[in-house]
Formats: structure tokens, sequence, C-alpha cells
């Protein structure tokens, strides 16, 4: 195999504009880290983030395709999210049927608990419910 050749790539000007010649060669501000530090700053998670963590754990304690996110809403206790997993499939699919789950999740993203609220056929209609 050839030898690859790497160039070097230049050194970016300093902001000041004060060079080596003026002694102030590597005083610059540091950079703050983008691992460890950006993780505790940040605590809570987006929308976005809870409903993707909760399909992810959901299936993986329950290997089941996901049908769709009914709802997910953030209350007192967590992140609640509604998931329909298919558990059983039909030919037509409007005979699916659909386990509608709960889970509830903390504000980092870990699963506490969940439970199935019940099951229902693809073709019914979901009736909206405050809980």
């Amino acid at each position: 195999m050839p030898k690859r050749k790497h160039k070097k790539r230049p050194t970016p000007e300093p902001e000041h504009g004060l060079g080596p010649e003026h002694g102030l060669e590597g005083e610059q501000e540091p950079e703050p880290e983008h691992g460890l530090e950006s993780q505790q700053e940040k605590t809570t998670m987006e929308l976005a983030e809870i409903i993707t963590r909760a399909k992810e754990q959901l299936t993986a304690l329950h290997p089941l395709p996901v049908s769709g996110v009914v709802s997910a809403a953030q209350k007192e206790d967590g992140w609640h999210v509604t998931i329909e997993l298919v558990e059983r499939k039909s030919i037509p699919d409007t005979q699916d049927l659909l386990g509608v789950y709960e889970a509830v999740l903390d504000d980092r993203g870990s699963i506490l608990r969940y439970q199935r609220k019940k099951m229902r056929r693809r073709s019914d209609v979901l009736e909206e419910t405050e809980s």
C-alpha cells in the first residue's frame, strides 16, 4: 500500500492580533470542553429526545414494532409518553392488535416505569382521555 502524505494544517492567528513577537502566544482563553461539562449543564432533555428514548427502552423490554406515539407530556413525576406497539400483525393491517403503553421517564430520559394501558385494533377509534 502506498503511504499517504499528510499536510500540516495552518496555525490560526490569535484573535487579539498579537503574535509571538509580543510575548502573548498561548495566552488565549481556553475554550470550554463540550463533553462532561455540557452534559452536566443539560439535565433535562428535549421532547423529541424523550420520545426517542422512550421508544428505544420500551422496545428493548418488548421487542415489538412501534406503530406510533400517541402522546407525550411532562408532569410532576416525570415525562409520560404513550406509545402503540404492534402486538399481533394481521391481514388486512386494519385488524392489527396494538398495545397502548404508557412509559414514565425521568428528566434524563431513563425509564422509571411502564404499563400497558389497553389493547385495541388498529381500525378502532382511539379515545382521548385526561389522566
